[in-house]
């Protein structure tokens, strides 16, 4: 009886075959940095949306909460009432809307002062 051979290997197992001599690849020797992926900033939650409520405190609350998104998104002057504007709804939105018309003469909201 003739001896077995061996399968033949394909390509893909030659190359990743260690040969005699082969050195390991080397290690890493020092861990990675905490801050390795510290390039990527998530962007900051939207403001809250204001509705209108005659409560003083909801009112300051809101303002307080969009001032901040204006200072970590680092938003210029002549955005803020464009964002700010955004997030009011029902009440609050009525209001702003007369206000634009009537006070503002529907300027663009750029060129309204925050």
């Amino acid at each position: 009886m003739a001896p077995r051979r061996r399968p033949r290997e394909g390509v893909a197992e030659q190359a990743t075959r260690p040969e005699v001599g082969d050195a390991p690849p080397p290690q890493q020797t020092q861990p990675l940095p905490q801050d390795a992926h510290s390039g990527i900033v998530p962007p900051p939650p939207p403001p809250p949306q204001f509705l209108g409520q005659p409560d003083p405190d909801v009112a300051r609350a809101w303002l307080d909460a969009v001032e901040r998104t204006f200072r970590s998104m680092e938003c210029v002057p002549e955005e803020r009432v464009l964002l700010a504007s955004y997030q009011l709804q029902a009440q609050a939105l009525t209001w702003w809307s007369a206000e634009w018309e009537t006070t503002f003469q529907s300027r663009p909201l750029r060129q309204i002062p925050w």
